[in-house]
């Protein structure tokens, strides 16, 4: 049984929407990953992924210190045992959580939908492009910064709890895709 601790190696999956799902011939994938735990805070955990396997084809990749939320890292664990251990060290669901879209200055849609509970701070990691996997929501936000622009950030909703937080989020995603909004969210779907 693997601990939720430092040095554990952990995997979880992903499902994704396909941007291009007639090229990929399915709207979803799923890709797996795996990584060692390098930190355990409050919220978070730092990871180094070390590979991904995604439409059969495992890749190798050095991703230092990648902070993944902890409720979602439980919602995405293959291992069940790893999963209540992890939900264990949840803060309790007292805290408030934001959701938040960002959005495009130039024809003022939302772009991207969100959770978190610092939003300042999250803020400036999307302005930062930190995400080392979504390079659709890069490209948007470094075409806005060549402008001069940045994109908004929009509080929608504030609730009680990272469990609700999660499940307005993926309203507000919801929400937005059936409005027709050009979302970059790289969409991992929830039950």
């Amino acid at each position: 049984m693997t601990q939720f601790e430092v040095g554990s190696e952990i995997t979880w999956s992903e499902l994704y929407i396909n941007h291009l799902p007639l090229d990929e011939g399915s709207l979803f994938r799923v890709c797996e990953y795996t990584g060692t735990i390098q930190h355990i805070a409050r919220n978070s955990v730092y990871i180094n992924i070390t590979s991904y396997t995604c439409r059969g084809e495992t890749f190798q990749v050095q991703v230092k210190n990648e902070e993944v939320d902890k409720v979602w890292l439980a919602s995405y664990v293959t291992d069940e045992d790893l999963k209540w251990q992890i939900e264990e060290t949840l803060p309790r669901n007292s805290d408030p959580y934001t959701i938040y879209g960002l959005r495009d200055p130039r024809d003022r849609l939302i772009h991207y939908v969100g959770v978190t509970i610092r939003p300042e701070r999250r803020y400036k990691q999307h302005l930062l492009c930190q995400d080392t996997n979504n390079t659709q929501k890069k490209t948007w936000i470094r075409n806005l910064q060549e402008q001069g622009l940045q994109p908004e950030l929009v509080p929608l909703e504030i609730v009680k709890g990272a469990k609700k937080g999660y499940q307005r989020e993926d309203y507000w995603i919801h929400f937005y895709l059936s409005q027709g909004a050009p979302l970059t969210n790289m969409l991992e779907v929830t039950s």
